[in-house]
């Protein structure tokens, strides 16, 4: 059976509070295309707008992007830009997931790309593979167990985490984002780990196949372009779908 994998790239715990500006957008776009990742022919961009329970697309031009993404956050928006991957592989079972352990997440194993954009501290959506939970620091409740999400077409990207997750239904507790852990489970093993939980308001995405490891290993290029465009470092984590 195939899987779609989706690789997160989100800033270390230690910048939970970056927000990227229009011109850090901008300028990651040109170091993945100067990385071999991105198409740099592409003079159109999707931009998808989410509130609340609403949803809206749009197509701008290159130069109409930046302002774009800024009318959006000003109106309280997440925004999503799907990106054109250079050389997408044609979707197939098993295609990345024989590979060697260790072989990293390149633009020929994915299909797309895209930038998302918070206008609040979010987490990753849920997935169909491992039982993600949110540890409430005080009582280790899972905060994700507590929030109503259906019907929100937001939660296919991403959960909103600030004022929705992060009080405690048990403990009554309000969480300290960086005092919150994560816990995964393994999709090839079951195994149980626990990281510094997977807050954001900004990501890259990529998807693909699965991956021959948990998360896949990221290309060290797409790690140096977002160091390069935001001044921040970054670090993986993966999603099953």
């Amino acid at each position: 059976m195939s899987i779609a994998y989706a690789h997160y790239l989100i800033p270390i715990v230690q910048d939970l509070d970056f927000v990227a500006s229009t011109d850090d957008v901008e300028r990651l776009i040109r170091e993945l295309e100067n990385a071999g990742w991105l198409d740099p022919a592409q003079d159109s961009y999707q931009l998808r707008h989410y509130q609340g329970t609403g949803r809206a697309k749009e197509s701008v031009s290159r130069d109409d992007l930046a302002p774009a993404i800024k009318r959006a956050i000003a109106a309280g928006q997440h925004v999503v830009a799907d990106l054109s991957v250079r050389e997408p592989a044609e979707p197939a079972v098993d295609t990345f997931s024989s590979a060697p352990a260790g072989t990293a997440l390149g633009p020929q194993q994915c299909w797309a790309a895209e930038i998302i954009l918070c206008h609040r501290l979010c987490t990753l959506c849920q997935d169909s593979e491992s039982s993600a939970t949110l540890l409430c620091p005080s009582c280790r409740n899972d905060l994700l167990s507590a929030g109503d999400r259906s019907g929100a077409p937001w939660d296919d990207v991403a959960i909103e985490f600030e004022g929705q997750l992060d009080r405690c239904a048990n403990c009554g507790d309000v969480a300290s984002p960086r005092a919150v852990l994560g816990q995964s489970r393994s999709a090839s093993d079951g195994s149980l780990r626990e990281e510094s939980a997977p807050l954001f308001r900004f990501a890259l995405r990529v998807w693909s196949d699965a991956p021959p490891d948990d998360p896949a290993v990221t290309d060290p290029a797409v790690l140096e372009a977002l160091r390069a465009a935001t001044g921040k470092a970054f670090r993986a984590v993966g999603r099953w779908c």
